[in-house]
């Protein structure tokens, strides 16, 4: 025991002083089994906060990605959940997004925890359904002070009183949980929780699609055929649009200079993709509206490049994936039509 408080002081960088320790003792303890699951995808953080949960009197569930996160949450139904942002496939903010959506697990507390500024500015403009958020470092003291709000209501803020005889190492109001790695480290950009619409007859595209846009923090919608996807934009009024040539009935092209007519939804910037040689010199012969055109194969960071340029944001530069492919899904013919007015 002593060499994993030693382990947490040094992983903790601060000087824990008996003193300043606030113990668990004088806390309100949990009933027995209560559960809390951690949404994170650092080892490190993990483990320090299920010494921290457990020794608070917590069990402790662990999920190291959004997705894994969720089906833990509909399995276990934790007492509360702290949520990291950036992880690997879905971000925080769409796991969060995702269970606030589910009747069954919709009403469990959230706290959101991120060492990323910028993530805690999108948190409040976004509302996304999370009850706290937290910002690396934060201290233990902050940490059960955001705990204790969502669990024990009756519990006064600043009511709880100081055990000079601890000597728990990581109870010292002073440790902090600090970010496992920096925002630029971890080669992912949380996007601005925009929607995006994918308009394409493929559902391996859209697969594909989602995978790269979910790790951007971007929200999907799905559209099979041109004729849907106005419908759907008219609708939902999405940041950007991601829109293939060749579909059944009406093509890319023809979407995309009906949306560009149409006074509501004309501003919405257009991507026009398309593995097919005909539609691509079809689009630079007669330009039809599209901010921009990507022949298939295209790689993630083309994409990424692609939306950045049209949404005018500025991104972190990001390596990861780059390999990552979106080949042509088919051989088909683009055929022009006539647009009715």
């Amino acid at each position: 025991m002593s060499k994993l408080r030693a382990g947490i002081g040094r992983l903790f960088g601060r000087n824990g002083k008996a003193g300043s320790a606030l113990s668990d003792n004088n806390r309100k303890r949990p009933a027995k089994g209560t559960k809390i699951l951690v949404i994170d995808d650092s080892r490190t953080a993990q483990k320090i906060l299920k010494v921290i949960f457990f020794q608070a009197g917590y069990e402790v569930i662990q999920a190291f990605d959004g997705e894994s996160g969720i089906a833990l949450a509909q399995l276990h139904k934790p007492a509360l959940i702290l949520m990291d942002v950036i992880m690997p496939g879905i971000s925080g903010f769409q796991a969060t997004r995702t269970i606030r959506k589910d009747p069954d697990i919709a009403n469990i507390p959230i706290i959101i925890v991120s060492g990323d500024k910028h993530a805690g500015d999108q948190f409040w403009l976004s509302n996304i359904g999370a009850d706290q958020y937290l910002t690396k470092p934060f201290t233990r003291n902050q940490l059960f002070s955001a705990v204790d709000k969502l669990l024990f209501s009756d519990v006064p803020e600043k009511n709880i009183e100081i055990n000079k005889d601890s000597d728990k190492v990581f109870e010292a109001s002073n440790d902090v949980i600090e970010p496992d790695q920096s925002y630029e480290e971890k080669n992912l950009t949380i996007g601005n929780e925009l929607k995006v619409l994918v308009v394409d007859d493929s559902k391996t595209v859209h697969y594909q699609l989602k995978k790269i846009l979910m790790q951007r923090g971007y929200e999907i919608l799905h559209a099979y055929d041109a004729q849907s996807g106005i419908i759907m934009a008219k609708k939902n009024l999405p940041a950007l649009i991601i829109m293939d040539v060749v579909m059944p009935g009406m093509n890319g092209f023809q979407a995309t200079r009906f949306i560009k007519k149409d006074k509501q939804i004309a501003k919405i910037p257009v991507v026009i993709i398309s593995g097919n040689k005909q539609a691509s010199e079809k689009f630079w012969a007669n330009k039809m509206g599209a901010d921009h055109y990507m022949s298939k194969p295209f790689s993630r960071g083309d994409m990424f490049a692609a939306i950045d340029k049209a949404l005018k944001v500025k991104s972190l530069s990001s390596s990861q994936g780059l390999d990552t492919i979106v080949e042509p899904d088919t051989n088909a013919e683009y055929e022009e039509q006539e647009l009715d007015d």
